[in-house]
Formats: C-alpha cells, sequence, structure tokens
C-alpha cells in the first residue's frame, strides 16, 4: 500500500491513484461513459476535474472547491466505481454550496442521481458492451435494485419539511445515507417521469438560506422557465401529500 502515486489523464479530468496501482483503465472507461449521459440530462458540460481514488478515504466526496471527486473503489468493483460516481457528478453540476437547511435535500437527490444515471448507464453498457462485457449491464441493474430494497421508504415526506423530529435529524445530519436512500426512492419516479429537472438541480446553489422548504420551491421556480414548473409542482407533491405508496 506504498505505492507512488499514479496519474492518468483524459479530455474531460485527470486520474490519480493512491495507495495501489490497479487497472485505470476500468476508472477512465466508467467515467468517460458518465460523462455524456451526465450532461445529456444536465443540459451542460461536465467542468474539469480531477478524481482520486483511495481506499483510505473515508467516504466519497466532492470537494469544496468542487474541481475534485474523491471516491473509495476496488479497480474491480465496476458498480460501486458508477455508483460513487452518479452521486458526485450531481455536486459537481451544482457547483456551490447548498444553504445548510436544504443540505439534506441536495444529498437526496445526489442519492437520486446514483440510481437514476446507474440504471442509465446500464442501457449503454449493454449496448456498446462496455469493457467487453454486455452483460454486466444486469449487474448494475441489480445494484440499483438491491440498494432501493435496502430500505423501506418514508411514508409521508412532509416529516421531512415540517418542524418534526426527522427535519431536525436531517438538518443536524443531512449526509444521514439510509434517509437520503428513503428519500431518494420517494423522488426517483418523479425524475424519470420529469427528467428535465436534472437541467433545474443547480438552481440549488443559488437559492436563499433560511427559508422554510415551500418558500425554497417557490424560488426555484421563479429562477427557471415556466414549462418546468409542472414538474417542480410534481416533485413538491412528494412532500405535501402523505401516501403509503
Amino acid at each position: 500500500m506504498n505505492h507512488d502515486i499514479t496519474a492518468k489523464s483524459s479530455p474531460h479530468f485527470t486520474f490519480i491513484e493512491k495507495a495501489y496501482i490497479p487497472n485505470t483503465s476500468f476508472f477512465l472507461v466508467i467515467t468517460e461513459e458518465l460523462i455524456p449521459i451526465i450532461e445529456q440530462y444536465f443540459g451542460a458540460s461536465v467542468p474539469s476535474f480531477t478524481l482520486v481514488n483511495d481506499l483510505r478515504f473515508d467516504a466519497p466526496c466532492t470537494t469544496s472547491t468542487y474541481d475534485e471527486i474523491h471516491i473509495t473503489c476496488m479497480d474491480t468493483s465496476w458498480s460501486q466505481i458508477a455508483f460513487q460516481l452518479s452521486h458526485e457528478f450531481c455536486h459537481l453540476m451544482i457547483g456551490r454550496p447548498v444553504t445548510k437547511n436544504l443540505r439534506w435535500f441536495e444529498e437526496s437527490i445526489a442519492e437520486v442521481a446514483s440510481l437514476f444515471f446507474m440504471s442509465k448507464l446500464s442501457d449503454v453498457w449493454e449496448n456498446k458492451g462496455i469493457l467487453g462485457n454486455p452483460d454486466y449491464a444486469n449487474s448494475l441493474r441489480k445494484y440499483v435494485y438491491d440498494r432501493i430494497n435496502s430500505v423501506t421508504p418514508i411514508t409521508n415526506l412532509s416529516d421531512a419539511t415540517m418542524p418534526s423530529p426527522l427535519r431536525n435529524q436531517l438538518i443536524s445530519n443531512p449526509e444521514d445515507r439510509s434517509l437520503n436512500l428513503q428519500i431518494a426512492i420517494k423522488m426517483l419516479p418523479i425524475f424519470y417521469k420529469n427528467p428535465c429537472l436534472w437541467q433545474i438541480v443547480p438552481c440549488l446553489g443559488v437559492l436563499p438560506a433560511d427559508q422554510p422548504f415551500s418558500q425554497s420551491f417557490a424560488e426555484w421556480k421563479k429562477r427557471c422557465d415556466n414549462h418546468m414548473h409542472f414538474a417542480l409542482n410534481d416533485l413538491e407533491s412528494c412532500f405535501t401529500t402523505d401516501s403509503s405508496s
């Protein structure tokens, strides 16, 4: 585990591997395949960044400078690479800090990104035979399926936005991965139905601080075109309608 750092560059990013020497081409290929999918749905170019992989990281993250992504994967864990990258690409595309009271919402949407973009990658993987293994697309789909079924979705998401113990917990610990996932599962069908939402996710980074959740949504609508309002209303309904489905 004392190897020198190895680095390889691609047109979009620089990849740095720490701690051991893997087959870095796996990281490069999966990242390069995800980038056009991210750009398609966000309707914007992925900014130049450095990708660092190190098994000694506590957790994946996008740095506060929004030009470096940290992941922590074995080179053979293709699904995990895709999952962590999809999450962190969401933060990278937002590109700035989200106000503290909405950090849990950002993290939950980033969890949606992991599930959504892994599913989209699985279709590309199967069609292109990425890494010479088209059948691995089913492993990506199973990874998404297993993660979705690893928790029970929160029934009433209004508890996350109104004064409640759940809301307090989310604001104090916005990176509670279990809660993020439970919320993401409720939002995921809305993003499948309204994929245009990805284009306005970066607006989360410019919403004012210390506003009620409903007011944040109102501000979000002001910052996007009218044709996006229906999709935002659909998303907001997750948090205003009590559903046991």
